[in-house]
């Protein structure tokens, strides 16, 4: 597994460097490393093979060969976690030391303040973050993987502004905290990025849904027109779940696995579903 940094951390170092910061931004690094491997623990633990983890500032991204992560709610949900657990194990590590006398009290707290914001803020509602992704398996079971995506991806625009916005009064205040703007930038421009995936993002999960093979799943029926296109259907479809879609006009019942070959055999996305009676 090989571990890349983004360019960013290089005008980190060199800022740090300058400005007498360098402990600061060597304990920041490795704590978000630590965070990233509870990620991959989590996801070799499920059969992933981790190729590759990019850190960035306020996280890292694993890229994943194989099996694709985020189309299990489970999965996703478990391996989400497993970064945060990693910063409130280190938490509780840190404090053990510094009341046993093994840490001085400088150190334990910029440890313990690192993680604590480490975890706090991949915890929030938005993608890439952990938050999100947690919070897109919850409503991908409920709605749908595509639907589900897309009201992610929504919220993460107003968790961004949110943040940013939060930064400006603070900085208006009196507290010049310029990484909590900066933190809010990173994730509006990290949410840009994602919607402009959300598409393949889509087909790729029909796609694994199409291929999977699995002996028994619960069965969901979605009732719906019969002028409802191909794509609108495919919106609904969950990860673990086997889906039959009842025509409201005909009374007919077709299986999730014709819808799925029409899509990817006969380029059927925008066809309407009484194309398939």
């Amino acid at each position: 597994m090989r571990i890349k940094m983004h360019p960013l951390w290089l005008i980190m170092a060199i800022l740090a460097f300058l400005h007498g910061y360098l402990l600061d931004f060597i304990l920041l690094f490795l704590v978000i490393v630590l965070h990233e491997i509870g990620h991959a623990v989590a996801a070799h633990s499920y059969g992933y093979v981790i190729a590759e983890i990019e850190i960035f500032p306020f996280g890292g991204v694993a890229k994943i060969e194989g099996r694709r992560v985020g189309y299990y709610a489970r999965e996703e949900t478990v391996i989400a976690l497993a970064g945060p657990f990693v910063n409130l194990f280190l938490g509780v590590v840190v404090a053990l030391l510094h009341g046993s006398g093994f840490l001085p009290d400088m150190m334990a707290e910029q440890l313990l303040t690192i993680n604590a914001t480490i975890g706090v803020i991949n915890l929030l509602p938005a993608l890439p973050l952990d938050g999100g992704r947690i919070a897109r398996a919850y409503l991908a079971d409920e709605i749908g993987f595509d639907r589900a995506t897309k009201a992610v991806t929504t919220m993460s625009y107003r968790v961004a502004i949110a943040v940013m916005l939060i930064g400006i009064i603070a900085f208006l205040f009196g507290y010049a905290d310029v990484g909590l703007f900066l933190l809010g930038v990173f994730l509006l421009i990290s949410t840009m990025l994602y919607q402009k995936k959300n598409k393949v993002e889509t087909m790729r999960f029909l796609d694994e849904k199409r291929n999977l093979a699995q002996a028994i799943l619960p069965v969901k029926t979605i009732a719906i027109s019969e002028n409802a296109t191909l794509q609108e259907v495919a919106s609904y479809f969950s990860p673990d779940n086997y889906h039959l879609i009842y025509i409201l006009e005909s009374k007919k019942v077709i299986a999730q696995d014709i819808i799925l070959d029409y899509i990817f055999t006969s380029n059927g996305w925008h066809q309407p579903i009484k194309s398939l009676l």
